[in-house]
């Protein structure tokens, strides 16, 4: 008898379960207020969408040359070895040492010598499409008198290559290396696309002339050092084998000055990019609306629920 009461007692509980239709119903008849309360949102989302900056990005695809797979270098590797040369860079992985030359703190001093670019890394703020101009933060940078200004870099009054470093690696570029093809693809992203592209363009010109610089004095300086030791031994076989590692060193210093591209060879050039990135401010938008109905309805719903004793 007990338990028969332990069991009607167990189904007063859902005597007064939730209608599904009933839910459905209190948000159909609240559907104006949850639709205005939506569209509020997503306006003022737009007014938030509008105050964000656009960004650009430029991109160039590239294959690399190395030049020191010669035939010549690698056949008198063992004669080098016998003069006291130390010829291993000559299979150095150019494709690892041109993303890392882009990447050095080094090399971003080297870019700043070049005009405008500091304040374009470090102070650009937007866009101005009808002069194609940057427009720089004045509370940093005086485009006017190419003045900088001590309110955000403490008693600096002009930003470090550090400084413009850390933004370069952590904002502006983006490098990748397709393993199966050797390929390297450069992006720069910019409030402006002309700088976006003069700069990916500037990167990878002076990253072929160091490269070239490089690799001229040090064969400048294997040819200096060879002609000296030829001199010393009246051995023939000596003799030719260092006049093959000069000749090695000639084909170097031919491909660096015939080569525009020395080591990187562009396959897609740096090009001025036409759209902003993604679609990120329509985004916003949608998702402002969207949410608006989600958080409206679930206001009401909740709401019922109370008021029916279900929370």
């Amino acid at each position: 008898m007990n338990n028969s009461t332990d069991k009607s007692s167990n189904f007063i509980e859902f005597e007064t379960p939730i209608d599904v239709k009933d839910l459905f119903k209190i948000i159909f008849e609240k559907k104006i207020p949850i639709f205005i309360f939506s569209l509020l949102l997503s306006i003022i989302s737009v007014f938030y969408a509008l105050s964000l900056t656009d960004y650009f990005e430029s991109e160039s695809l590239m294959s690399v040359r190395d030049i020191n797979k010669n035939r010549s270098m690698t056949n008198f590797g063992g004669a080098a070895s016998l003069l006291g040369i130390d010829i291993s860079k000559s299979g150095e992985n150019k494709t690892m040492q041109a993303i890392e030359l882009i990447k050095s703190r080094k090399f971003m001093k080297h870019l700043l010598t070049f005009d405008k670019v500091l304040p374009s890394i470090m102070a650009a703020k937007s866009f101005d499409k009808e002069t194609k101009s940057i427009i720089f933060d004045y509370n940093l940078y005086d485009s006017d008198k190419n003045e900088w200004k001590n309110d955000d870099f403490a008693s600096l009054s002009k930003p470090s290559y550090l400084d413009a470093h850390g933004v370069f690696i952590d904002d502006l570029l983006t490098i990748s290396l397709d393993k199966n093809t050797g390929f390297i693809k450069l992006n720069i992203k910019h409030v402006s696309p002309i700088f976006a592209r003069d700069f990916l363009s500037l990167i990878i010109d002076e990253s072929n002339n160091i490269l070239r610089q490089k690799d001229l004095i040090e064969s400048e300086q294997a040819i200096k050092y060879l002609k000296t030791e030829i001199a010393k031994t009246s051995l023939i076989d000596i003799r030719d084998s260092i006049n093959n590692l000069i000749e090695a060193q000639l084909e170097i210093q031919m491909m660096s000055n015939i080569n525009e591209d020395y080591v990187l060879i562009i396959i897609d050039p740096p090009y001025i990019p036409e759209k902003s990135l993604g679609n990120s401010k329509l985004l916003i938008v949608i998702f402002s609306f969207i949410f608006g109905l989600l958080i409206s309805s679930l206001y009401f719903l909740t709401r019922y629920l109370y008021e029916k004793k279900f929370l």
